[in-house]
């Protein structure tokens, strides 16, 4: 598994204190590389019957639309990251895509999935 950053330091501690175990739905919003959501289906979902819904574009730049020059500069360097996000997330998450339903959405885009 291939992550560039460590996000779920926070979520994993939090987590904890709560005692959370045997989900059956869990919907994240923003899943980036596939590191919560591996955290999530390993520790927190009912292992048989869970379930995670996932809402995320996994777009290659962070900023999308009306760039300038600097915005374009900026999804090359400093988001650069960004690119190639949706193969590492396939690929971070594959031995768990059985439980995962994609949405490449914005968070409100994705709550249009539900109507």
């Amino acid at each position: 598994m291939e992550y560039t950053h460590n996000w779920n330091a926070e979520f994993i501690n939090n987590t904890n204190k709560l005692g959370i175990n045997n989900i059956l739905l869990a919907l994240e919003i923003g899943s980036f590389e596939g590191l919560t959501s591996n955290y999530i289906i390993d520790n927190l979902l009912d292992p048989i019957n869970g379930k995670l819904i996932c809402v995320d574009p996994l777009l290659d730049d962070y900023i999308t639309t009306d760039k300038n020059e600097i915005d374009i500069i900026n999804n090359n360097t400093v988001h650069k990251y960004f690119n190639g996000q949706y193969g590492r997330f396939i690929n971070n998450t594959n031995h768990n895509s059985s439980k995962i339903e994609l949405y490449r959405s914005t968070s409100m885009g994705g709550i249009h999935q539900f109507d």
